[in-house]
């Protein structure tokens, strides 16, 4: 199905003179499923914010009202453990479930 219009030899074209796109389209297309979460055991805030479905600042907020658990290694940026992660979704869930 090709619903912009493309040649096949256009969209070949395309892909062979950039070969960056198909890799970047792949990729967002994993983001937006839990798939891509499962290659990692750590995410960062920016992916675990994105996991969440909540802004990165309002992941800041949680972790300092000891909402969601993190650790710091080396003392700088935040990092998450999916299991951590899934844990708290799956507790907010159950909350929209029973209203």
């Amino acid at each position: 199905m090709n619903d912009c219009n493309c040649t096949d030899q256009q969209v070949e074209r395309v892909l062979i003179s950039n070969p960056g796109v198909l890799e970047a389209v792949v990729f967002n297309i994993l983001k937006k499923t839990e798939k891509f979460y499962e290659l990692k055991e750590r995410l960062n805030s920016e992916e675990a914010a994105e996991f969440l479905n909540i802004s990165t600042s309002t992941l800041a907020n949680k972790c300092s009202d000891r909402e969601i658990p993190y650790s710091k290694p080396g003392g700088k940026n935040r990092e998450f453990k999916l299991d951590d992660l899934k844990a708290y979704r799956h507790s907010k869930e159950k909350v929209f479930q029973v209203i």
